[in-house]
């Protein structure tokens, strides 16, 4: 039996939603706009996604302080994935793509500053004075992996889970070998990044990307076609030569450039034209009617 998607979920500068996107490309809209931290770079201009959405995914209120705006954008994904779902979640597998270690918002200052002895860190100090300056929950809000954690504790997913930093289509590859290995018979993969601090878009200046920083999340529900026919894409795996799929250059020019997710964007929009996707050894076949 063949491995599909079934289920999609996304958060991007268009919106909420597989309509908004498919709505924001069909019009070309250009959904970049000012950000106020980033009015000391060259361009202000960043594909700003919508913030919101995640909250009535929240377990708790104050669980949102913990997350990072990756974190909230990979849970506006997923529950949107989740909505309805007649299955048990226990099972659900968990596979995800990150982007790179966030910096934190100056809350460990304090305890760097404490280790610094005649102009060099010190181990020392670090244990006696650093440790107990660092705030313990910082952790939650830097680490990118933590994102597996955030989604399974939300939405009660148990099985196997990964996380890959800055390698977008790995998730997809790790699901279908669960789902095909007979490890999950459901797993949720995807990607989610944000781009639009000010830390962040200066590092892509540095690494000469030059595109307008943006921040996005995708989430597939895989799974084995029992019939033959249902499912939004057929997944499988080959040997295409291709080692890492390239960017949709109109994509990133409306909604911004969103690092590891750029990938599961292109693969959204090839589902939503009707159209093949095949990069990194993986072909998606769209089963659905061209839509954009």
């Amino acid at each position: 039996m063949a491995v599909v998607i079934s289920r999609i979920g996304v958060s991007s500068a268009w919106g909420r939603g597989i309509d908004s996107f498919r709505e924001g490309w069909n019009s070309g809209r250009v959904a970049l706009q000012e950000s106020e931290e980033l009015q000391y770079l060259p361009s202000s201009l960043a594909g700003l996604a919508p913030n919101k959405g995640f909250r009535q995914y929240l377990k708790k209120r104050k669980a949102a302080k913990l997350m990072t705006d990756s974190a909230r954008l990979a849970l506006d994904s997923c529950g949107q994935v989740l909505e309805n779902l007649q299955t048990e979640k226990e099972d659900i597998g968990l596979f995800f793509a990150v982007g790179r270690e966030p910096s934190d918002e100056g809350e460990a200052e304090a305890a760097l500053i404490a280790c610094i002895e005649d102009g060099r860190f010190d181990e020392r100090r670090m244990v006696e004075e650093g440790i107990r300056l660092y705030p313990p929950l910082l952790p939650l809000k830097t680490l990118p992996n933590l994102i597996l954690g955030h989604l399974s504790i939300h939405f009660g997913l148990q099985g196997e889970n990964a996380a890959w930093a800055g390698e977008g289509i790995q998730s997809l590859i790790e699901g279908y070998w669960a789902i095909e290995e007979g490890r999950a018979e459901k797993v949720i993969v995807g990607a989610s990044d944000s781009l639009v601090d000010l830390g962040q878009a200066r590092d892509l200046k540095r690494l000469g990307i030059v595109d307008a920083p943006g921040e996005a999340a995708v989430a597939f529900l895989l799974e084995k076609d029992v019939n033959g026919q249902s499912g939004l894409g057929r997944v499988s795996l080959n040997d295409s030569g291709q080692n890492v799929a390239s960017d949709d250059i109109e994509l990133i020019q409306q909604i911004g450039y969103c690092g590891v997710v750029n990938t599961q964007l292109n693969i959204l929009k090839s589902l939503l034209k009707g159209e093949r996707f095949q990069a990194s050894d993986v072909t998606i076949e769209s089963r659905l009617r061209a839509e954009i």
